[in-house]
């Protein structure tokens, strides 16, 4: 009896070929879309995400606002001692303030 040959079906051919992603390299490391506008963010424990501070033209301003910003949301609201707190990129063209913009002083 002759053994069968088993075959793997063929992997189905994309659709779409995915592009290289052309940022500039951030001195964190990473790579940002070109005018990008940063904002010091928060994630609470709830999923809910929201803008805190900036806009700033440069990611190193907002690593530079994150400290500060934490300690103000801590004093407005405890339990941000368990939230998350970082930066986002957002695409150039969203430029409204952060919610705590007028209690750390960026206001322009």
């Amino acid at each position: 009896m002759a053994k069968k040959k088993i075959v793997a079906p063929l992997a189905p051919t994309p659709t779409w070929t995915p592009r290289p992603f052309n940022g500039l390299r951030c001195h964190c490391g990473e790579r940002h879309y070109q005018n990008a506008r940063y904002y010091v963010t928060v994630r609470r424990d709830d999923g809910d995400s929201r803008a805190l501070a900036g806009p700033f033209a440069e990611h190193d301003e907002a690593l530079a606002w994150v400290s500060k910003t934490t300690r103000v949301a801590n004093d407005r609201d405890p339990r941000a001692a368990w939230y998350a707190f970082g930066t986002a990129a957002i695409k150039y063209g969203y430029d409204k303030p952060g919610m705590l913009n007028a209690d750390l002083g960026l206001v322009a």
